[in-house]
């Protein structure tokens, strides 16, 4: 049985999420206390995400934590990169510490997004390993249910 979240899809399937506090208007919203409003969306891309928080972020007079917002005048899209960005670019994989403890079909999926980073250009290098990372995560925990 795959673990779902309610509270936290995006970690379970793997989706881009826009969910910050205080970056638009809270009118019409029902918050969940004055300082925790649940103005955001989950989308398909990191692209999807961005054009919403576009379209949400900005100042409202009648909600005082929006009134110092600067947003660039020509949004948030135009930071996007494309794949060209990759060219260039050193990856780690680290293997020993980490993805020894996805199932089959989560390195199957590993190594199509590697190969896909590859042919954009960039470098992987593998069996670069994190120190101490027995301290920094459990990762039999980490993949728990994302099959």
């Amino acid at each position: 049985m795959a673990y779902k979240s309610w509270h936290s899809p995006h970690n379970t399937d793997s989706l881009p999420k826009q969910k910050r506090r205080h970056v638009g208007p809270k009118g019409n919203v029902i918050p969940e206390s004055h300082n925790q409003d649940s103005v955001g969306c989950l989308a398909r891309t990191v692209r999807d995400a961005t054009y919403c928080l576009d379209g949400i972020y900005g100042q409202d007079p009648r909600d005082n934590y929006t009134l110092a917002q600067n947003a660039p005048a020509d949004g948030f899209a135009q930071y996007l990169a494309t794949k060209k960005a990759l060219k260039g670019a050193v990856f780690g994989l680290p293997w020993l510490s980490f993805w020894q403890y996805a199932s089959a079909n989560q390195q199957q999926q590993l190594l199509e997004v590697v190969n896909l980073i590859k042919s954009a250009g960039a470098t992987i290098i593998n069996g670069t390993e994190l120190p101490n990372y027995a301290t920094i995560v459990s990762p039999p925990l980490l993949f728990r249910g994302y099959e």
